[in-house]
């Protein structure tokens, strides 16, 4: 048996001693061509369980008496959301989550990519810490049927405002009025 998620095709293949031989797979509904020995088979796009048969038969016109059966079964791809702050202040952090629904199992794997800024690149919930804007992807995988997806999502760091104060008298005296700076950082307001 064979194991293919939804949407997806299979090669199907027979291994067999050197000489001429013909192929004919039935039913040869859903592949490249019935009359080779590794047709694909597929996409598959109904979920359920298919059988494939293949004769062979000789040059000398002897067919094999037994026949090769292969089962595809379908899985279902999880359904996959990721969520988080997009928008973190240099050297700030933010929790990415990763949301899965469907697939054939309970339990999902998680890849994140890149995950060198990660808390942990194989859990559905890393902090990340980039230095600079990245975007970061996972694929989700579900644990039975090993059906994956994979979504992304993109953190903007903002970088610390710099703040210029025009020149001022550099000296102050015990009693003199208070000072008062006020400055404009270029580029936006804080």
């Amino acid at each position: 048996d064979t194991a293919i998620c939804f949407g997806e095709s299979v090669q199907l293949n027979v291994n067999h001693d050197t000489g001429t031989y013909t192929y004919q797979w039935t039913p040869p509904a859903n592949l490249s061509n019935a009359t080779i020995s590794n047709p694909v088979a597929g996409p598959m796009n109904t979920a359920g369980n298919y059988s494939f048969t293949l004769e062979i038969t000789g040059s000398s016109g002897c067919g094999l008496d037994s026949a090769l059966n292969f089962v595809v079964s379908q899985g279902d791809v999880p359904d996959i959301t990721v969520s988080g702050n997009d928008s973190i202040c240099e050297g700030g952090s933010a929790q990415l989550t990763a949301l899965s629904a469907g697939g054939n199992s309970p339990t999902y794997s998680f890849v994140w990519t890149p995950g060198t800024t990660l808390s942990d690149d194989s859990v559905n919930n890393p902090v990340a810490t980039p230095m600079t804007s990245a975007t970061y992807s996972v694929i989700v995988a579900d644990t039975v049927g090993y059906c994956a997806d994979t979504a992304s999502f993109s953190i903007v760091v903002v970088a610390y405002p710099v703040v210029q104060i025009a020149s001022l008298n550099d000296s102050v005296c015990l009693n003199d009025n208070f000072l008062v700076f006020s400055a404009t950082p270029p580029g936006g307001s804080w």
